[in-house]
């Protein structure tokens, strides 16, 4: 999956603090007949896919969300910083 740190840090930011519908256009476009819902859905499909460990919930969302939305990494990185592996 390319830009996949991208994908797993927005899964961490929805994680903690959440997402509105508004915010997504800032940084990201939906795939063909997807919307706002479908993302919605993916994050809690990930979640219950995870379930357990934290990193593994992370990596499933991150999967999920990959299927509904396609991250612009310039405006991403402008919002929330470039992500990296170091915690």
């Amino acid at each position: 999956m390319e830009n996949y740190e991208y994908y797993k840090s927005l899964a961490e930011q929805i994680f903690f603090k959440g997402l509105k519908s508004e915010e997504v256009s800032n940084f990201a476009s939906y795939k063909p007949n997807k919307s706002f819902q479908d993302l919605k859905e993916a994050f809690f499909q990930g979640r219950l896919d995870g379930v357990g460990k934290f990193y593994r919930e992370i990596a499933t969302i991150a999967d999920r969300i990959y299927e509904v939305i396609e991250i612009d990494t310039n405006y991403f990185n402008r919002i929330y910083g470039k992500p990296d592996d170091d915690i």
